[in-house]
C-alpha cells in the first residue's frame, strides 16, 4: 500500500500494523514539520480474522491517506 500524510501539525509518525496489533515500536511514515506532505510505500500483513490493518498515530494532527495497491494470496 501507499501511505500518505498531509496537513501535518508539527512532527510525528504513524505505524500501520495488522488489525489485531495495538502497539508498535516502529513507524511506517514520519514527518518533521507543520504543513508537510509525505508518502511511503509499505507492505503490511492483514489481520487473519478480519483482514484489517490499524493506523497507530504518535503525533499531533495529520490527514492519513491509504491506497491499497495489491495483495499476496496464499497458495
Amino acid at each position: 500500500m501507499n501511505v500518505t500524510v498531509a496537513n501535518t501539525v508539527e512532527r510525528g509518525n504513524i505505524a500501520i500494523v495488522p488489525g489485531n496489533v495495538t502497539t508498535s515500536d516502529t513507524s511506517s511514515i514520519n514527518w518533521g514539520t507543520t504543513g508537510t506532505v509525505v508518502a511511503n510505500g509499505i507492505t503490511v500483513q492483514l489481520d487473519q480474522a478480519n483482514r484489517t490493518v490499524n493506523a497507530l498515530g504518535r503525533s499531533n494532527n495529520a490527514d492519513l491517506i491509504i491506497d491499497v495497491t495489491g495483495y499476496y494470496a496464499a497458495r
